[in-house]
C-alpha cells in the first residue's frame, strides 16, 4: 500500500522495492550499525532516491544530530514511515499537512523526556495547538500554517541560525 509499492505494482520499474534500502546479500537487521536500515544510515539510503532531501536534512538540527550520535534525533522513517510510507498529500499520511503538526512534531517536542534532556520547550505544540494556527487547524483549514510552514520540512534549523526560516532576520518573508 506504499507509494512505493503502488508504483512497482503499476510498472515503476525506478520505484524502490525491498532491495534497494535493505540490500540483497549480507542484509544485516535494523539494529547493526552497517545495516542500511540502522538509524544513522536510514538518510543515506532514502538519499539514494531523494538526494535533495538527505542534502537539506544533512544540514538540518535534526541531521547533524543524527551525524553526531544521537539516536533520539529523528530521521526520514520516523517522519514518513518505514514500509507504509504514503504521499504527502494522503490524508492518511503523518506528513500530510493536517496531520504533521500532531503527529510528526508534537511527539517529540512535546516529550518531557527529551525537553528534560536537551532543555527544549515541552509545550510548543500546546502553544501551537491553542494559536489561532492550531484552532484553524483543527476546525480542518488547509491554507493555515502549521509547524513545517515556519519552521521547513526538511531543512529545519534552529531560529538562532541565520539561514533558519524562523530566525528574527527572516521572520517577516517566512510569515
Amino acid at each position: 500500500n506504499s507509494v512505493h509499492g503502488k508504483a512497482l505494482l503499476s510498472g515503476n520499474k525506478n520505484a524502490a522495492g525491498c532491495v534497494d534500502c535493505h540490500g540483497s546479500h549480507g542484509v544485516e537487521k535494523g539494529t547493526n550499525q552497517t545495516s542500511s536500515v540502522f538509524k544513522k544510515n536510514v538518510p543515506k539510503t532514502c538519499g539514494k532516491c531523494h538526494a535533495k532531501e538527505e542534502k537539506e536534512f544533512s544540514e538540518s538540527i535534526h541531521g547533524v544530530s543524527v551525524a553526531n550520535n544521537n539516536m533520539d534525533s529523528p530521521v526520514c522513517t520516523d517522519c514518513h514511515g518505514e514500509h507504509n510510507i504514503l504521499k504527502h498529500d494522503d490524508p492518511k499520511s503523518p506528513v500530510a499537512f493536517q496531520n504533521v503538526s500532531k503527529q510528526v512534531c508534537s511527539p517529540c517536542h512535546s516529550s518531557v523526556r527529551l525537553s528534560e534532556k536537551y532543555g527544549i520547550s515541552a509545550d510548543r505544540f500546546k502553544t501551537f495547538n491553542d494559536s489561532y494556527h492550531g484552532l484553524a487547524l483543527r476546525g480542518g483549514s488547509l491554507e493555515v500554517a502549521n509547524c513545517a510552514s515556519c519552521h521547513g520540512v526538511h531543512k529545519i534549523k534552529p531560529s538562532s541560525d541565520p539561514t533558519s526560516l524562523v530566525h528574527k532576520d527572516n521572520l517577516a518573508v517566512t510569515c
